[in-house]
């Protein structure tokens, strides 16, 4: 919290909101609904009542999360008219750590994708940062993530984003992509924040939590992936991401080379999202068989995506499941003795909304998404003033959420002494 009461800061946003800072960032905003929530926190401070853990931070949720009486699209025209009737269990658990929520973000249709598109129009990038958070209007974010939907907008927005570990976080209340592979997790500006937003998350009660554990970077293992190149990082992003590991060794952090080539990523993004095709074409066959819902409930290329999931057979799909259980069995075996594994977040900045959205933009995400590892990503230092965003993801071990946050904040720790813009080698 600042100086400033709740309501000053919710007024505040909600200025820069009606100046159009966001861009399209947000499909609705409750106007009414933030300030009397504003109001009430401010009388229960003023009354002497002890501070929750989110104590009125302004909190932005994803268009496919549930918030009573909201519009809940989960980004899809079809559901243009759908009210949610009562809350997501992440939304309640905001409720009662005391965050204040301003409104839903726009989204690609159904989460099928990182087009920047909505069914309202381009996400536009305010300041090469396309989001609440990172427009500065909201302290945090309550994203979801199937392949990398809360990693890859931290990325590209300079902003943490973080994925818990597979049901560490319920999605109760989340219209679903793929119910095997969605998460829900937190984007925030600052780790501390990012820390605190997911101990809301996944607890019920609203009661503080214990912050994250403490690590020196001299006591850290971490496994990296040796050659970013081979998997398709642009020289930008190879630059940057060895930059991060010569501050990483200067702390006297311990890093191990892996490498990657050989689980063929690509190949494993292409099945989990084939997978997802699949699954929504299941939710949304009757939709689709009905002429008018089926021409104006879907943009052509959702409905491309999702005729093409209803093609795959049992025997391609089979072989889908088998090429992810195999990773998922086989991938493990890289963390051994190591805390966790750092990898870039994608294999290059933002790109241009007017070019078509690279299909490789997943690829280092994906590896967390397929085994169910929490993961993070952390904006890479020394970034020029007029360069865009990257990030650099974090990957540990399945439930070790907290270990992994602790992890983070000793990381970020020696990136904070690193202000050296970056040159490409």
């Amino acid at each position: 919290m600042t100086t400033q009461t709740a309501v000053q800061r919710c007024e505040r946003a909600l200025e820069r909101l009606a100046a159009g800072v966001a861009r399209g960032a947000f499909e609705f905003v409750d106007v009414t609904g933030a300030r009397a929530v504003a109001e009430e926190i401010d009388a229960r401070l003023t009354a002497g009542l002890a501070p929750r853990p989110l104590e009125g931070l302004l909190a932005c949720v994803k268009a496919n999360v549930a918030v009573a009486g909201w519009p809940h699209t989960a980004g899809l025209a079809v559901r243009r008219d759908h009210v949610a009737s009562r809350d997501a269990a992440v939304v309640a658990r905001l409720r009662a750590a005391g965050a204040i929520l301003l409104g839903s973000t726009a989204m690609d249709e159904a989460a099928l994708g990182a087009t920047g598109r909505s069914i309202h129009g381009a996400i536009e990038n305010p300041q090469n940062r396309p989001d609440g958070v990172a427009a500065g209007i909201c302290d945090l974010g309550i994203g979801t993530d199937t392949i990398g939907s809360i990693r890859i907008p931290a990325a590209f927005c300079g902003v943490y984003g973080f994925k818990p570990s597979f049901a560490a976080c319920t999605t109760e209340g989340v219209v679903a992509t793929h119910a095997d592979f969605d998460h829900v997790g937190p984007l925030a500006a600052h780790l501390p924040l990012l820390s605190r937003a997911h101990a809301a998350l996944v607890d019920s009660t609203g009661a503080p939590t214990a912050p994250p554990d403490q690590v020196s970077p001299k006591d850290l293992r971490v496994a990296y992936c040796r050659d970013p190149s081979a998997l398709g990082a642009d020289d930008d992003c190879r630059a940057t991401f060895e930059t991060m590991l010569d501050l990483l060794r200067a702390a006297g952090v311990e890093l191990v080379a892996v490498d990657l080539e050989r689980f063929d990523l690509s190949r494993l993004r292409r099945a989990i999202f084939s997978a997802c095709e699949h699954a929504l074409w299941r939710d949304h066959a009757a939709n689709l068989r009905n002429p008018a819902d089926g021409t104006l409930g879907y943009s052509p290329t959702l409905r491309k995506l999702l005729v093409y999931g209803g093609s795959l057979d049992a025997t391609k799909l089979q072989a889908i499941a088998a090429r992810i259980a195999a990773f998922r069995a086989e991938f493990p075996g890289v963390l051994v003795g190591a805390d966790a594994l750092l990898t870039p977040t994608t294999p290059r900045a933002a790109f241009d909304l007017a070019s078509a959205p690279p299909d490789d933009i997943a690829d280092f995400t994906v590896i967390a998404s397929a085994t169910g590892a929490p993961a993070l990503s952390i904006p890479m230092p020394g970034r020029a003033h007029d360069a865009p965003p990257l990030g650099v993801q974090l990957v540990g071990h399945v439930g070790a959420d907290r270990k992994l946050l602790a992890i983070a904040a000793a990381i970020t720790t020696v990136v904070a002494k690193s202000t050296q813009p970056i040159a490409l080698r």
